[in-house]
C-alpha cells in the first residue's frame, strides 16, 4: 500500500472516529440530563408522599440510566484511545510523506 493510499484511508479513520467520539459525548450529554430530571422529580415526589411504588419506578429508571451511562462512558474512553492512536499514527505518517 502506498504512503499516499495510507494517509487516505488513516483520515478517513479518523473521520470516523471524530464523528462517533462526538456522537457518544452527545449521547452521554443526554442520558445524564434525563438522569438528572428524573432525579429532581423522584426528590418532589418524595417531598409529597407520593405513591412508593411510582418513586420505586423512578429509582429503577434512574439505575438503568446509570448503567447506561458507565456503558456509554467505557464506550467513548475506548473511542477516544482509538482516535488518538490513529491521530497519532496520521500525525506519523504525514511527517514522513512531507520529508519524501
Amino acid at each position: 500500500m502506498t504512503l499516499k493510499l495510507k494517509l487516505d484511508k488513516a483520515g478517513k479513520s479518523r473521520v470516523d472516529l471524530l464523528a462517533r467520539v462526538k456522537l457518544s459525548h452527545d449521547k452521554l450529554k443526554d442520558l445524564r440530563e434525563r438522569k438528572a430530571s428524573l432525579e429532581a422529580r423522584a426528590l418532589e415526589a418524595l417531598s409529597k408522599n407520593v405513591n412508593p411504588s411510582l418513586i420505586n419506578e423512578v429509582a429503577e429508571e434512574i439505575a438503568r440510566l446509570e448503567n447506561l451511562i458507565t456503558a456509554e462512558e467505557q464506550v467513548l474512553s475506548n473511542l477516544e484511545v482509538s482516535r488518538d492512536g490513529v491521530e497519532k499514527s496520521s500525525y506519523s505518517d504525514s511527517a514522513a510523506y512531507r520529508s519524501v
